[in-house]
């Protein structure tokens, strides 16, 4: 309808009008003579920290890229006891702030950590390039293992039972057609991976002291030297990697739905490879599931020497009136974000729900990759005398503004790839009769969205409200958030009080995803028997 397409329109105008204004402090910089000189300082005399940036990205993206093979590989094609456990641990990072893996590996080894105070395991580089390679790979690896899974299940499952029918061996399956139908899934993982280990804040602030790269220097700039052109120089690089990165992202990484209508068939691991390929899985998921474990420990263990519970560290959290207010702001600006984004995604699907083809890599990074310069421009605007004297309330208007713009883009791709799923017969026959949008919504659209719409809300949640980027530049207002307080106390050293703050926004979060979980699961179907062949 015409009135849909304007409303839409009216969107587009006024995130291009917001991601403009943000946006302008950083791409203003090659057009005044002191950006120009910060640029070519950051270029020529600070090569050494953009290099140290593109390689550190470099190696975890293909680090992650090789885990998330891996763990994808296994849940795809295996059948064994505990896939679906083996799959939530390797999730559960989701769950908790990006800085969690450099607090488990600061409470492990660290100067005094468990390992290095108990057991003397004092060579473990935890500070440096090789822990933040370490924290990096763990935050990343849960969303290396979902693009890759997307990537596995648009693969025609008829051609790999088909060659193993045959005879063919799995080494001859994987080089001859998994590898080959993966290679641009593969290549959008990685370049996903590179642009999000670029443009990260939380692991380098806390282990990063010795290696230092753009998103540090960026902060330094316009956090800690007020310098906002020099600031605005190194977001200006950020920008670029992060936009080859997407323009050499392949299109397209899913299917429509009448290319996936074969259910996979998984096979129970047989020879020694199979279960070498399991147990490696199980290892990558055992540290995933390490930063909750840690951090949950170290929230109620008063001392390392002599061990002991205590409920100190959750008390001061209670009493506490600045985590109470931090608590408060990130929920108020987090709900706020995901209202809007998700406002923005349903009425851009209802106009219109199939746009051609969509790759979810490319909208990911189109999610995450400006957000440190858009936090930039927002400190840039939040600093003029206009706001009135650096008002609170204006901060988290920002801080919602970059929230929103990061998580629309993700959402409309979801909510298009969910519609595109429909059965196609259901949609082309209330087409054919010529039916009104508005009687087929209900009956059709809403309940094919209702699985996914709730989970989307809470991971779009938890983002929000775990998200660093966005917040870790107005560290002088009035408005503390959770991720800033968590990150102020892993730089102080109150590890334990970080912890069990990651801890409890973990099981809140947790609750949350699971009461909605149980509230919105469709009713279990009667058994079918499955001779394990196609269907």
């Amino acid at each position: 309808p015409a009135g849909g397409r304007a409303l839409v329109g009216a969107f587009r105008g006024l995130g291009a009008a917001a991601i403009g204004a943000l946006l302008w402090p950083t791409l203003t910089v090659p057009f005044v003579p002191a950006g120009r000189a910060a640029l070519a300082d950051a270029v020529v005399h600070q090569h050494r920290l953009v290099v140290d940036t593109l390689v550190l990205a470099l190696v975890t993206a293909l680090a992650g890229t090789i885990g998330g093979a891996l763990t994808a590989g296994v849940h795809h094609h295996f059948r064994f006891r505990g896939r679906g456990l083996l799959h939530l641990m390797l999730l559960s990072p989701l769950l908790l702030p990006p800085v969690a893996p450099a607090i488990a590996l600061l409470e492990l080894w660290g100067h005094n950590g468990f390992a290095t105070r108990l057991l003397g395991w004092r060579s473990v580089p935890v500070y440096g390039f090789t822990g933040l390679v370490i924290a990096e790979v763990m935050t990343l690896l849960p969303l290396a293992h979902l693009m890759t899974l997307v990537g596995l299940s648009n693969l025609d499952g008829s051609l790999t039972d088909q060659a193993r029918d045959m005879g063919a061996s799995e080494a001859r399956v994987l080089a001859r057609i998994v590898l080959p139908g993966m290679r641009g899934a593969l290549a959008g993982v990685f370049l996903l991976l590179v642009a999000h280990a670029t443009v990260d804040i939380a692991n380098p602030l806390a282990l990063g002291g010795s290696y230092p790269v753009l998103s540090t220097r960026l902060r330094e700039a316009a956090a800690g030297e007020d310098d906002m052109t020099a600031a605005g120089a190194y977001g200006l690089i950020l920008l670029v990697i992060c936009a080859l990165a997407a323009l050499a992202m392949p299109g397209r990484d899913h299917r429509p739905f009448q290319e996936r209508l074969r259910r996979r068939r998984r096979v129970p691991p047989s020879g020694a490879r199979d279960r070498v390929l399991v147990a490696a899985a199980w290892a990558l998921a055992s540290v995933e599931a390490l930063p909750l474990v840690v951090c949950a420990a170290a929230s109620v263990l008063a001392d390392v020497d002599s061990p002991r519970l205590t409920g100190q560290h959750y008390a001061e959290l209670i009493t506490s009136g600045t985590a109470r207010l931090a608590a408060a702001d990130s929920l108020l600006v987090a709900a706020a974000a995901v209202v809007a984004s998700t406002s923005i995604a349903l009425a851009a699907v209802a106009v219109a729900p199939r746009t051609g083809s969509a790759s979810i890599s490319r909208a990911l990074l189109a999610s995450s990759a400006p957000v440190l310069p858009l936090a930039l421009g927002a400190l840039h605007w939040w600093r003029a005398p206009e706001w009135g004297a650096t008002s609170g309330w204006a901060a988290l208007g920002l801080v919602a503004t970059i929230m929103t713009i990061g998580s629309a883009p993700m959402m409309i791709v979801l909510l298009r790839q969910r519609l595109a799923a429909m059965t196609p017969s259901a949609a082309e026959s209330a087409a054919g009769l010529a039916v009104r949008v508005r009687h087929v919504v209900r009956p059709l659209v809403v309940p094919h969205l209702a699985p996914v719409v709730p989970a989307m809300l809470v991971v779009a949640l938890a983002g929000a409200v775990n998200a660093l980027s966005p917040v870790i530049l107005f560290g002088g207002a009035d408005t503390p958030f959770l991720a800033t307080r968590i990150i102020t106390d892993v730089e102080a050293g109150q590890l334990d009080r970080a912890s069990a703050l990651a801890t409890t926004t973990a099981a809140l979060l947790g609750l949350l995803g699971g009461c909605v979980t149980v509230l919105v699961a469709p009713p279990r179907r009667p058994a079918v028997p499955d001779d394990g062949g196609p269907t």
